[in-house]
């Protein structure tokens, strides 16, 4: 399976922050908070897209985007649609 999943004994699962973050140190690459937890919730959210069609259903924790900083959010954004 390609894509933001791991491999369980049921097929596939979601990344876990210790993946994440294993990923992180062997890469040198730092993610902010803010992306740790959207790369989370993109695996949970793709998971339960793939286990819709066979039936399953995985537990994912809720994303509360009340704890956000969205004026850095917004900061983000405009960076990334501004290419920089």
């Amino acid at each position: 399976m390609i894509g933001p999943v791991m491999p369980d004994s049921s097929g596939i699962s979601p990344l876990n922050y210790q993946e994440i973050e294993s990923w992180q140190r062997q890469t040198g690459t730092e993610l902010t908070p803010w992306e740790v937890e959207t790369l989370r919730r993109l695996s949970c959210e793709y998971v339960n897209y793939i286990k819709t069609y066979s039936g399953e259903k995985v537990a994912c924790p809720d994303f509360d985007i009340s704890k956000l900083d969205k004026k850095q959010l917004a900061r983000q954004i405009q960076l990334v649609m501004r290419g920089s």
